[in-house]
């Protein structure tokens, strides 16, 4: 039964190594700067009074 576990274990860990695409939780500093440019669009614009 031991063997068995570590096989799967060694095996979900190659696939992890072989994984080619971003995950989430690795976009940190392109993500924030979405973030950034999605509130200063947000912002309300005040109109200078005459």
């Amino acid at each position: 039964m031991m063997k068995l576990k570590k096989r799967m274990i060694e095996g979900v860990k190659a696939e992890a190594e072989a994984l080619t695409h971003k995950m989430p939780w690795e976009r940190g500093a392109r993500r924030k700067a979405f973030i950034l440019s999605r509130a200063l669009k947000e912002q309300p614009r005040r109109r200078a009074r005459a």
